[in-house]
Parts: C-alpha cells; structure tokens; sequence
C-alpha cells in the first residue's frame, strides 16, 4: 500500500476535508448482484433447489433432525443453517439475542460528466474513511457518484430510507461541496449486522449450524464461511478463525436495540475527539 500526503492527494481525490490518502492497488470490487445470480445458478447446478420470498416462520426439532415450516408448508430436515444476519428474527431466538441489525444506506447522483468525474475521483477507485461513522463511495460507469454509509444505528426501512437519503446528501456535500445542486435519483437501503465483538462467528445453536455476523463484510466473508460450514455438513472438521469462538448473548436484548442510539452518541463522539 503507498500512503499519499494531503499536499499530493488531489491525485487521487478531489476531496479537502480529509488528510492524506492510503492507496491499496490489490482491492478490488465486484458487482454484489451479478455474483448473487453466478453463486444462485452454480447452486442450481449442482442440484440445489431456490425458493425466493418464502418466509421461515417455525423451526422445531423432530427427531434427530427439524422440521421448518417455510412458506406455510412443512419441511423435514436433517440439517439446519441459519445465515439470516441482519434478518434475524424470534423464530431463531438463540440468534436473535446475539446479533443486532443495523442499516446500510446508499444514494447515486445524476451523472456527473467526465470532467467533473475526473476532478472529484482521478483513478476511479473505490473509497472509504477510516471514521467510525465512515462513508465509502465511488463513480459507477455511467459517473454517478454512489455514497453510502456502511451501517447506521436504525434499521433499513422505506421511511428511514427516504430519511437517511436527505442526511446523506448532506454529508455527500461535506466530502464534496462542489457538487452542490447535484441532483439524488436513487435510494435505498438494507440491513447489516453487528456482533457484540464485532467479529463474524460460525458454529452450532441449539443443534443448527450459523454462520453470522459480518457487519458490513458479507460478500468475502459469507462466501469463505458458507463453504465452510458446507464442509461442516459433510461430516469434516470446521477449521476456521470463526467457529465456536466465544457468542454471548447481548446483555438486556431480546431483538429491540435500545442501545443503539447511546452507541451512535459514543462513536460520533469517537470521531470528534480522534
């Protein structure tokens, strides 16, 4: 990585308000919903069948397996993975007390034109802030800006989103003012989750397999322990930095987070004192 100073970083970002720059040219990014269509069809595949909007309401052990009523039908199973992260509700209560959800908004300028694409991301590349209240965005192909906050302390819902999508641009401008009277045409929203250690975590719950807990970080991280707990299924041993770590329940918690405006207060303090 090459640390830029803020007397050279206009080559890189077109942004004042920060103090230097630290350039990773091995990151990369993807396109999250192609590599959500290539992973549904290499399941398809390989036999798996995918049932969309089919809601999990029950799960009960039977025997030495489950049964899951899923989308008003029984379903008996030997195994059972729970991978509902920023979704998890009172059917999995075990779950529910140990993660807590929390949104990730984004919103996507007009196209802003070459130059004025040039001025404010020279490289194109893709950028984040090291606040804890951090931002990261980046131009898509036809120059919009997308900006977005990794996580906020209220959940994804149409409201918040239309919420949020009014304090984003504000801090869209305080990155770059001079896109001032740039239009917003798109918002939108869903939810992440955060782990009291703030680490993923993978293992056995009350007889089920999880993997759970990215915060932010799924797209890597779901995939390396989705293998990973596939292998589980198949009798081999889990051998990953995640499994059976220490997951207490949230002190307090049973699927309201009343404390998470007290931790907004915390960290926005954070940044204000750093």
């Amino acid at each position: 990585m090459t640390l830029v100073p803020r007397a050279l970083q206009d080559t890189e970002l077109g942004a004042g308000c920060y103090h230097g720059v630290l350039v990773d040219p091995q990151s990369v990014a993807l396109h999250p919903v192609k590599y959500l269509h290539g992973l549904a069809r290499a399941a398809i595949g390989a036999g798996a069948r995918l049932h969309e909007t089919t809601p999990v309401t029950r799960v009960t052990r039977q025997g030495v397996g489950f049964r899951v009523i899923a989308g008003g039908k029984a379903i008996v199973a030997r195994d059972v993975i729970a991978c509902t992260n920023g979704y998890t509700d009172s059917v999995l209560p075990a779950l529910q007390r140990r993660v807590v959800p929390m949104g990730s908004f984004a919103i996507a300028t007009e196209p802003l034109g070459d130059t004025v694409a040039a001025a404010i991301i020279p490289r194109r590349r893709l950028v984040f802030d090291s606040r804890y209240d951090s931002c990261q965005f980046r131009l898509a192909r036809d120059n919009r800006l997308v900006f977005g906050v990794r996580a906020q302390i209220i959940p994804s819902t149409p409201a918040s989103t239309r919420r949020l999508a009014a304090i984003l641009q504000e801090r869209l401008l305080s990155v770059f003012p001079q896109l001032r009277g740039t239009r917003i045409e798109y918002a939108w929203s869903g939810n992440v989750d955060m782990t009291r250690d703030r680490v993923p975590h993978a293992g056995l719950v009350d007889g089920m397999h999880y993997a759970i807990g990215y915060g932010g970080h799924g797209v890597a991280l779901a995939t390396y322990l989705g293998m990973r707990v596939g292998e589980c299924l198949l009798g081999k041993q889990a051998d990953t930095p995640f499994h059976d770590l220490r997951f207490d329940p949230i002190p307090l918690y049973h699927g309201r987070p009343w404390f998470l405006p007290l931790a907004g207060v915390y960290y926005k303090w954070k940044d204000w004192v750093e």
